[in-house]
């Protein structure tokens, strides 16, 4: 897996859960590139996103690409209590 961001060690942790023997690569340090760099914002309400997309793709593309934030949180969610990982949720 080439990346050591979020995305990246998800991916990574979800093919080992299948099995899968995965190798992470990262050009520097672990979580330090754009996730290292972010607020962190997990959200599926995205409204002007949402209404460019039902102007440039119809409200099907619209619809799925709220189900896939909505599967992400979801995914996170449900990592979370598995690991109890402890977080600080704020406004």
């Amino acid at each position: 897996m080439v990346g050591g961001g979020i995305t990246g060690i998800t991916s990574a942790y979800l093919l080992v859960k299948q099995g899968v023997k995965v190798t992470l690569i990262e050009t520097g340090e672990i979580l330090t590139g754009t996730t290292g760099h972010t607020t962190a914002k997990i959200s599926a309400q995205h409204g002007l996103i949402y209404d460019q997309s039902i102007t440039d793709h119809g409200k099907e593309k619209a619809r799925l690409y709220y189900e896939a934030n909505a599967d992400g949180m979801k995914l996170i969610k449900d990592l979370v209590e598995e690991h109890s990982i402890e977080f600080n949720l704020t406004a």
